[in-house]
């Protein structure tokens, strides 16, 4: 499945940071991506603004977003190579060639997207892994199995079964169920804030559409009336840095998330009285790997169709150019903007929320980072995401996105997101694209040289929306990149909405990007379709 995250974790309900919504949802390939999402749901009657209690909420079923993605990527020519296995791989100056499950494929440019970050694990380059690091032989720094990491979820994509749950969809007591319901019986089925006292309250947080014909399409504000959910909430599992670096230790702890995730939805079933299991028509038992779970074997036909991986919050990070730190993203308060980077090709929003790994022995001891640049009370605002921290150190030609950048524990907890590695995605295959195109390392493209190709297929690097300029105007690119250089004629402003918006002189702010755009003539690229 294409998605990541989204479709083969299953976290369906997107992680917006409210009061942000136009900076997130209106440019760059996330906005398209939301674009043509809605527009499939409209075509079947439905909508994805479900979850959260909200009606400005959105949230994708995985096969619908995997849908949308595959007719993406066919419309600008791009090959997807699906149920192919990574096996082994090198790298040097100009050429990456990894051995796969198809045979071997070969490139200039090699990008880390995975969940996991074990592409920098199988090319054996410089990574971290929680608070130690890989030198290229070992890992120094600490005993793996104390280095605590972010939990990870075993999410399950849950239907409510009007007639009664299917008898093959029961799940009996699982193994340590005990240990389990105690903190179920504290959270379900009430919300995550524990004010909904109702059998269907947990259901709104997650809640995504219901694709079973006939099925009632209601919004996020209509909880009580939500037929289908995703778990994922109280289900979390504590990890070590071992889980991204023993294969066996993987197994154990995936099998423990699965376990938990089956104990929540017993828990439902049989202490709530609610006709809640797994739905069967989200795509996972088409793509599920061979059950790997020894102790879980008599509950397989609920857990094929489960996402194939669990929830995966904290990856391999790979060391860049640049690393991007809690300082260079902290906010003075709740909606405040950190301070800007001009080198900035992509935009995050989001607080470092850390799910496990949050000791002061679990961070980095190179970086200067303490538990006192997290801040202790919510604190969302626009930061920026600097090009440095898309290029390996050692490897120009090893790209790193998703979660794989070169990130700090507390400040990765902020760029997990999905529109945050969209936009981290976007920018680095516009970098490679340039990179190969001009015949030049990605550490020699200017980032401004990025950025105004970014801007040129409709994203924007920069803190605000621009009021009165679409995506869609001809002097978009222009002062789009003017402000991402922090250089274009503007003045942050409330006027339109509670979100923050740039107020621009049009004339000279599209003046100065102009001029900005000649200066890098020679190295941007255009889009090579309309969602290249």
């Amino acid at each position: 499945m294409l998605g990541g995250q989204a479709t083969t974790s299953g976290v369906c309900a997107f992680d917006l940071t409210f009061g942000f919504e136009r900076l997130i949802n209106g440019y760059g390939l996330w906005g398209e991506l939301v674009s043509e999402l809605r527009a499939e749901y409209r075509s079947r009657g439905l909508n994805p603004n479900t979850c959260r209690y909200r009606n400005d909420s959105l949230a994708a079923n995985p096969v619908v977003t995997d849908l949308v993605l595959s007719r993406m990527a066919k419309q600008s020519n791009v090959s997807v190579l699906r149920r192919t296995a990574v096996l082994s791989g090198t790298i040097q100056a100009g050429r990456v060639s990894l051995a796969t499950s198809r045979g071997i494929i070969t490139g200039q440019i090699a990008i880390d997207a995975t969940e996991d970050g074990s592409l920098l694990s199988t090319l054996r380059v410089r990574h971290r892994a929680g608070r130690l690091k890989f030198d290229g032989e070992n890992y120094v720094g600490s005993d793996p199995e104390r280095c605590g990491i972010q939990d990870i979820t075993q999410v399950a994509c849950l239907q409510y079964y009007e007639g009664g749950v299917p008898s093959e969809l029961l799940v009996d007591e699982p193994p340590n169920y005990r240990l389990h319901r105690r903190l179920f019986a504290r959270s379900y089925p009430s919300d995550p804030n524990g004010s909904r006292d109702h059998p269907r309250g947990f259901a709104g947080y997650r809640a995504t559409p219901d694709l079973t014909d006939g099925a009632y399409p209601y919004m996020g504000s209509e909880w009580e009336k939500v037929t289908r959910t995703a778990l994922n909430f109280r289900n979390d599992h504590a990890i070590t840095a071992s889980y991204l670096i023993n294969p066996s230790r993987r197994d154990f702890e995936d099998q423990q998330a699965a376990e938990k995730t089956l104990a929540l939805i017993h828990f439902l079933q049989k202490e709530c009285g609610q006709p809640w299991s797994v739905a069967t028509d989200e795509g996972f038992a088409a793509v599920r790997r061979p059950r790997r779970f020894p102790d879980l074997r008599a509950f397989d036909a609920v857990l094929c169709h489960f996402p194939p991986k669990p929830y995966i919050r904290e990856s391999l990070r790979g060391i860049g150019l640049t690393t991007l730190t809690a300082k260079d993203i902290f906010r003075m308060s709740n909606r405040g903007t950190a301070r800007w980077n001009s080198d900035a090709i992509a935009v995050g929003t989001y607080p470092p929320d850390l799910h496990g790994g949050r000791e002061e022995s679990d961070l980095e001891p190179d970086l200067n980072e303490s538990l006192s640049d997290k801040p202790a009370t919510w604190r969302e605002g626009p930061f920026a995401i600097p090009m440095g921290t898309l290029i390996h150190a050692d490897y120009p030609n090893l790209l790193l996105a998703e979660k794989n950048i070169s990130v700090s524990r507390i400040a990765s907890g902020a760029v997990r997101l999905h529109p945050t590695v969209v936009a981290i995605g976007e920018a680095a295959g516009t970098l490679a694209a340039i990179s190969v195109r001009k015949k030049i390392d990605t550490s020699d493209v200017p980032a401004t040289a990025v950025q105004a190709s970014l801007t040129r297929g409709g994203a924007l690097p920069a803190q605000h929306a621009i009021l009165g300029v679409s995506r869609d105007d001809e002097d978009f690119p222009d002062i789009a990149l003017a402000l991402a250089r922090s250089v274009a004629i503007s003045t942050p402003s409330r006027i339109e909405s509670s979100e923050p918006v740039f107020e621009v002189n049009r004339e000279i702010s599209a003046r100065i990007g102009r001029e900005l755009m000649n200066s890098v003539r020679d190295f941007t690229v255009s889009p090579l379709a309309k969602h290249s």
